[in-house]
């Protein structure tokens, strides 16, 4: 079972979109309005900097002793919304009711988490997580730009930022994880992206490839960072905009004459705030097959997370400048 992506169509559907919050410091308590117990436990998360499926530290302690189990529970923030045991976050309190455990960052912006045991909670916390950015530049070019122009048979770098800070008027600058695999990608004749070489990120994320143009024509270039799964995080592979390198003899004369696809990112759409669910939870139809929810990070070739049917994943194939990456639990399309 698998199902095809495209960079400029996606065949399937997309379950909403969510608009790029301003964030308050991540970890800030949420509204006092949803959290109703009579005694309010402490919670702190680290690193406040995160993208979705990095591990997280939770840290705390209910306001009674006494060891006892503690789990999350999860709130969305809208009218309608309830708190809701989040799955595979059970631990325990030390006898003071203390707590410390480990768990991966959701991908919703705008989240809360809150730590509960038996009539006990901790106070909530919210949750931005960083949009997983990746750029490519060629020979210092703005790596916003769709098309840059070379020298025929010149030698040229492409230097690769696995931690770009894409959105700076949103504060929203992803951390740098060093040693990440970093794939540089030529796209074929088929719409598939073939290996042309690989390297690991630096302390500043970034990495570089030096590749000689040919005579004349166009390749089309595009970087992919790899999964993350050390220290207890499991993020999923992220690609950057595809970028195509044109070989000229005159590149300064032909590199101002030629079109540019579009080369800036859009914004989602806004999201409702109707507080709806999918119609299988909200009016007792059929349990969803499978269901990609993308809700800890994970990448397009994930198997689905929720359903009756947890196997098989999204095949990606491009054919223009666009590109499908897993956006804030939902997958998203940019073309």
């Amino acid at each position: 079972m698998r199902r095809a992506l495209s960079a400029l169509v996606v065949a399937g559907a997309v379950f909403g979109a969510a608009a790029l919050p301003t964030p308050e410091a991540s970890g800030a308590p949420a509204p006092s309005t949803i959290a109703q117990a009579r005694s309010i436990g402490t919670l702190t998360v680290t690193p406040a900097a995160h993208v979705a499926g990095q591990a997280l530290t939770f840290t705390g302690k209910l306001p009674r002793p006494g060891r006892r189990a503690i789990h999350l529970q999860f709130h969305m923030n809208r009218p309608g919304d309830r708190w809701t045991d989040v799955k595979g976050s059970d631990h325990h309190t030390t006898a003071s009711g203390a707590y410390r455990f480990r768990f991966p960052a959701p991908s919703m912006f705008d989240i809360s988490y809150r730590v509960v045991g038996g009539d006990l909670v901790s106070t909530p916390r919210r949750f931005y997580a960083r949009p997983q950015a990746v750029t490519l530049a060629v020979d210092g070019a703005d790596e916003r730009s769709a098309v840059v122009t070379v020298g025929s048979l010149s030698r040229y770098t492409v230097v690769v930022d696995s931690a770009a800070d894409i959105y700076t008027h949103r504060e929203l600058e992803p951390p740098v994880f060093a040693g990440r695999v970093v794939t540089l990608q030529e796209r074929t004749s088929d719409g598939q992206w073939r290996t042309i070489g690989t390297a690991r990120a630096d302390e500043r994320g970034l990495a570089s490839f030096d590749l000689t143009a040919s005579l004349l024509g166009e390749r089309v270039l595009r970087a992919k960072v790899g999964d993350v799964t050390a220290a207890g995080s499991d993020i999923g592979w992220s690609v950057s905009w595809p970028t195509y390198v044109r070989s000229s003899l005159l590149p300064d004369i032909l590199g101002a004459a030629l079109p540019r696809p579009t080369d800036r990112e859009p914004l989602p759409p806004e999201t409702d705030s109707t507080g709806a669910t999918d119609a299988s939870t909200q009016h007792g139809w059929f349990r969803p097959t499978y269901d990609f929810a993308w809700e800890y990070g994970q990448s397009l070739s994930s198997p689905p997370t929720r359903g009756e049917v947890l196997k098989g994943g999204w095949e990606e194939y491009s054919t223009g400048s666009g590109r499908v990456v897993p956006f804030n639990a939902l997958a998203f399309r940019a073309s």
